[in-house]
């Protein structure tokens, strides 16, 4: 394990302590006078401790963060020992609440840290059916909107779109039959007639049928249905009325 400076202060502030303890009684009392600057000494060096674990944290070097969580309860141990009578807690509110926020991340980078590695190995050749795998856990894990797994989905979503290629495919238009004949568009029936040279095209709607025909004789070139089959005007009824009526 690497030595971080703040863990070997204390290692070397905890020995010096026993060390002195054991000399005689009279250093034993001279530590006991200065018990408050003790208590202090320590107190920075366990805050020190802390940011160490964070930095340690931040370097996704989890187990060496998870050993440093660890020599915290050490340090706590030491500011125990060497409470001050006039402190009321041995371990200062606001140091203990940073001691709890480092450990609590610990656990939760950890898994994010994790969660992001098996992301990152399934999304390492997208599929649509891997991408709906990831998005599903992702969001179980409460990951779907984390701003270190969003860039993962996003590249992945594009990687298949670029696979997506349109191909022109121009095909030139169809010519009519050269013989002049029309398919009609009637069922049951067909063109009855071929227009002459520079003869215009009569238009006629019958019972929804609109009928292409040809100037000279009327023959039918072609049909088409536009509407309902109807002899007469649809009918408009009141709310109440009991009978209807013909619009005008």
């Amino acid at each position: 394990m690497e030595c971080r400076p703040a863990f070997k202060r204390r290692t070397d502030f905890s020995l010096y302590l026993q060390k002195t303890k054991d000399t005689s009684d009279t250093v034993k009392g001279f530590l006991e006078e200065r018990q408050k600057e003790v208590w202090d000494g320590l107190v920075r060096i366990t805050d020190d401790q802390v940011l160490e674990a964070e930095k340690l944290v931040q370097q996704q070097q989890f187990d060496e963060a998870r050993k440093a969580a660890e020599e915290l309860e050490h340090s706590k141990t030491l500011l125990r020992s060497y409470q001050p009578a006039n402190e009321n807690q041995a371990v200062p509110e606001a140091l203990q609440g940073k001691i709890d926020k480092v450990v609590a991340s610990i656990a939760t980078e950890r898994k994010l840290h994790d969660f992001l590695n098996w992301a990152k190995e399934k999304l390492a050749k997208p599929t649509a059916p891997v991408i709906a795998e990831v998005e599903g856990e992702a969001k179980k894990q409460g990951y779907q909107d984390h701003p270190r797994f969003h860039p993962l989905l996003t590249e992945a979503k594009l990687a298949i779109r670029a696979e997506i290629k349109f191909l022109a495919d121009a095909k030139p238009a169809e010519r009519p039959p050269a013989s002049g004949e029309f398919t009609s568009l009637l069922i049951g029936g067909g063109a009855t007639g071929q227009p002459a040279a520079g003869e215009k095209v009569i238009f006629a709607l019958a019972r929804g049928v609109l009928y292409g025909l040809t100037e000279s004789k009327g023959q039918i070139l072609w049909a088409a249905r536009v509407g309902i089959d109807a002899e007469r005007f649809r009918c408009a009824c009141r709310p109440r009325a009991a009978a209807c009526r013909k619009r005008s």
